[in-house]
């Protein structure tokens, strides 16, 4: 077996000592008090419009969303990374008590009236083997990029929103673009798909008081 590297919470800045020592807890906060699936995906399609057109017409409030949701992007992004390097088991189990899950024409189907606007979640972005063992995804995302080089190109996409650019622009992304926003849409899947599979049974079997999303 691999051996897990250990961290030290100081090196993810955007993470609190909270939701660093508990990042299925964090995720949990995020899933059940902020939004639903539907909304945080139509959230990361509004960053990747912004940074693949000029932002003329943007108000105030959408500059404010955009770097909001920037900095949830790299949240998620620092607590996966938390994660890979802290769980071993990523299988899915078929006869868990806290989910059902469903995969119908490649798309992941979980049922779940306790959340958020309770509805069915399709999980539409990341693939069967993807889910059958998110290990998969987040091995290819921090292959794909580092945890500081995600940083920086969070931190890219957010300076669009100020100057007539676009991320393709930018040397460094000119060839990684469409792959840059594939991983960010099936980022948004990942840790919805992480808090019914993970995140929910975890946190019934070890409640915590005061972890908060912010």
């Amino acid at each position: 077996m691999k051996k897990q590297k250990t961290l030290n919470q100081k090196h993810f800045r955007h993470l609190s000592k909270k939701q660093f020592d508990y990042p299925f807890h964090t995720i949990a906060a995020f899933c059940t008090n902020m939004t639903d699936l539907v909304g945080w995906q139509e959230a990361i399609r509004k960053i990747i419009r912004v940074s693949s057109t000029y932002p003329d017409g943007m108000k105030a409030i959408d500059f404010a969303n955009v770097n909001f949701y920037s900095k949830i992007l790299i949240q998620h992004l620092e607590i996966l990374y938390v994660l890979k390097n802290t769980v071993s088991d990523w299988t899915i189990n078929d006869y868990s008590r806290y989910y059902q899950l469903k995969i119908e024409c490649g798309k992941g189907i979980i049922k779940d009236e306790k959340m958020y606007n309770g509805r069915t979640l399709v999980f539409s972005m990341i693939n069967e083997a993807e889910m059958q063992n998110m290990s998969v995804f987040i091995n290819k995302l921090f292959t794909f990029k580092t945890l500081n080089k995600w940083r920086k190109v969070i931190d890219s996409i957010n300076s669009t929103c100020y100057s007539e650019s676009s991320l393709s622009l930018y040397f460094a992304y000119q060839r990684d673009q469409n792959k840059i926003f594939s991983f960010l849409e099936k980022l948004g899947d990942a840790i919805f798909f992480i808090y019914e599979t993970k995140a929910k049974e975890h946190v019934a079997l070890h409640p915590r008081k005061g972890i908060y999303y912010a």
